[in-house]
């Protein structure tokens, strides 16, 4: 039995929406706040999960709207 290993285009949208939220996220708030680098970390942590779900929501609303078909890319077949 061969194990396929592939990534969707879902969680590629995801990773990059993460990547640059947490980016964005922690020099705002790194500049703006005078707060320990922990609770500045946790508050970055808790708007990039919700930056994530939303970017992933609308990207699949997106593709309904204009009905693009799913993509998976293989690493392994």
């Amino acid at each position: 039995m061969a194990i396929q290993s592939y990534i969707s285009d879902d969680l590629l949208v995801e990773g990059l929406f993460g990547a640059l939220s947490w980016y964005i996220y922690w020099k705002i708030l790194n500049n703006i706040l005078e707060l320990s680098p922990y609770i500045e970390a946790a508050i970055a942590w808790t708007l990039v999960w919700y930056t994530r779900k939303f970017g992933v929501t609308l990207y699949q609303s997106f593709k309904k709207k204009h009905n693009i078909k799913d993509k998976k890319f293989y690493f392994y077949k």
